[in-house]
């Protein structure tokens, strides 16, 4: 499937998150379900239209990662921290842009994210400019309709001040 990341609001996620639209393979499952022969037709969410842009605007790290951990999309602040953005992303792995950390750490928090379990924990980030980046980053499993991981999104959170006052 195509990789390409855009700079537009919303490019780079799944059209049915970025439009609200129901994918074609839910559409069907919901047919199947009583009491919701027309869901598919509409919009599932209306509130899910500016999700898009949403994401594009808040000041934390959003990425979107395949379970190889390849990005598959970075919001314009992640992006911007790390210096890479738009189709520069597609494909790099998240982790090399990690400090500190070995791959046993990489290969458990993994382990534990394809069994369905969250991951919440400090991590330091190396951006554009050599320095570190301190985040507070969680992660959770996406999973397709047959309950499989397709996707980790991570939220990663500056806590560089608070990390500097502890200093203090």
């Amino acid at each position: 499937r195509p990789n390409e990341l855009a700079n537009s609001p919303g490019a780079g996620m799944s059209p049915h998150l970025r439009t609200g639209a129901v994918a074609p393979e839910e559409q069907a499952d919901d047919r199947r379900h009583a009491g919701h022969p027309q869901r598919g037709a509409t919009p599932a969410h209306p509130q899910l239209q500016g999700l898009g842009a949403v994401i594009e605007q808040v000041p934390i790290g959003i990425a979107l990662t395949r379970p190889n951990g390849e990005i598959e999309y970075l919001n314009p602040y992640l992006g911007a921290i790390i210096g890479l953005g738009g189709a520069q992303a597609a494909g790099v792995r998240l982790c090399a842009f990690r400090l500190g950390a070995s791959p046993y750490q990489f290969r458990r928090v993994r382990r534990q994210l394809l069994c369905g379990n969250p991951w919440q924990g400090e991590t330091q980030i190396k951006k554009s400019t050599g320095e570190t980046f301190h985040a507070l980053e969680s992660v959770f499993a996406l999973r397709g309709p047959d309950g499989t991981v397709t996707h980790f999104i991570h939220f990663l959170q500056d806590i560089g001040g608070r990390k500097l006052a502890d200093t203090i």
